[in-house]
């Protein structure tokens, strides 16, 4: 227990003695997560600049026209012909432009079918998909507009009239995202990632510190026994659930995230993704020989990483070879499991098999963190102490087993 302790304390102490990671383990998730949020804070996309060119000029273009700047969706503004409008959209002063093509007026009282041509800008999606919404919608009323008004007009009643319109009218709920905005979905999951990444840069940083100052040997850098171990990973997994219980506590309040699911559902979540990040950390310090490696080979992992997990695109659509790539980080199942329990208020039968990955990932760090001890022992052993001296004096080694002795023989 005393060994336990000491771990824990100078796990702390190695934390808040240096500067840069103290930066990374305790402001730079409170600053990401207050700051992520803030772009999606208005849901969704509204007042999208769209131009419409009236080619038709008519009562029924205009009424169309009129539809369209009170959709929520949109801004219109009106254009005298193509060119202009064209020219604006290139310059990004519109999302997208309608055309009203001459004799619309003339095809409806025709009955025949009417186009209406709308030139979008594809590269932002968002901005595609709200231009359409919001013509598809004016559209569909104008037309049941039309075809309900001939019905009226020879003698049908007007629920009647509806009916035939819509026999079979489609009712569209959303759930579990009812605001149907990227705030609910992407931040929850983005706030698992900040708290792997943090964690995984500060270790190297601590890592490639000690190396530096060339006291990696029996120090935090490299551990040498379980119990300094299980007291790294502790201090790891309590700091690191101050910052989860903040994140999914008063950022939910304060940005209006889902928060639906219990408590012990978060937590069966939670400290099996805490303990394996913890022993990931552990187990890759031998990678970073100075601090700043830390920043070069982790931070540009961060985007990837989140990529692979499935939330983005579903791993279904994945590669194979992807995908059993990111069935090894434990954002994969974690973030997978706590969208399920946040936004879906997910059973314990339902995010079962995420939470025995993130155990299973936990064991497999845990026995790459133990190998490494292993190995460094043996090496410090070997550069520091002769086997003459060693022998002699077998309670030196502490609880080392008797086969590392046989392996220092040969």
């Amino acid at each position: 227990m005393n060994g336990l302790l000491r771990a824990f304390s100078a796990q702390a102490k190695a934390v808040f003695k240096d500067k840069g990671a103290l930066l990374l383990f305790v402001l730079a998730p409170l600053v990401y997560s207050a700051f992520y949020p803030l772009p999606y804070l208005n849901h969704v996309v509204r007042d999208v600049p769209v131009g419409v060119v009236d080619l038709d000029q008519t009562a029924q273009s205009r009424q169309i026209v009129r539809w369209l700047a009170a959709h929520p969706n949109i801004q219109v503004e009106t254009f005298a012909d193509i060119y202009l409008a064209e020219t604006a959209m290139k310059s990004g002063l519109l999302g997208g432009f309608v055309i009203l093509p001459s004799g619309l007026a003339k095809e409806i009282a025709h009955g025949e079918a009417v186009n209406l041509p709308v030139i979008a800008d594809a590269a932002y999606f968002l901005v595609y998909r709200q231009v359409l919404t919001a013509v598809l919608e004016v559209a569909g009323t104008f037309g049941a507009q039309v075809q309900v008004g001939r019905s009226m007009a020879v003698g049908r009643p007007i629920d009647q009239a509806l009916l035939d319109r819509d026999p079979h009218p489609l009712v569209i709920r959303p759930v579990f995202n009812r605001t149907e905005s990227y705030l609910p979905y992407i931040v929850p999951a983005v706030y698992v990632l900040i708290l792997q990444q943090t964690l995984l840069m500060g270790m190297g940083v601590l890592a490639g510190s000690a190396r530096e100052r060339g006291t990696e040997k029996g120090s935090l850098s490299l551990s040498a026994g379980l119990s300094q171990l299980i007291g790294r990973t502790g201090f790891l997994v309590f700091l690191y659930s101050l910052h989860a219980m903040y994140f999914w506590g008063w950022s939910t309040v304060i940005f209006e995230l889902p928060n639906g699911g219990q408590g012990v559902q978060l937590w069966l979540l939670l400290v099996p993704f805490l303990i394996g990040v913890s022993f990931l950390a552990i187990a890759i310090e031998p990678l970073f020989k100075e601090r700043e490696q830390a920043f070069a080979y982790l931070l540009f992992t961060s985007l990837p990483i989140l990529f692979v997990s499935g939330f983005v695109w579903p791993r279904e659509a994945m590669p194979g070879w992807l995908t059993a790539i990111a069935t090894v980080f434990p954002t994969t199942p974690a973030i997978e499991g706590f969208l399920a329990v946040l936004a879906m208020d997910a059973s314990w039968e339902s995010i079962s098999g995420q939470v025995s990955h993130l155990w299973l990932l936990a064991a497999l760090f845990f026995s790459a963190c133990a190998l490494g001890a292993m190995q460094a022992a043996i090496s410090f052993w070997r550069s520091t102490v002769s086997a003459e001296k060693i022998y002699p004096s077998r309670k030196d080694l502490g609880d080392f087993p008797v086969a590392f002795l046989n392996i220092l023989e040969k």
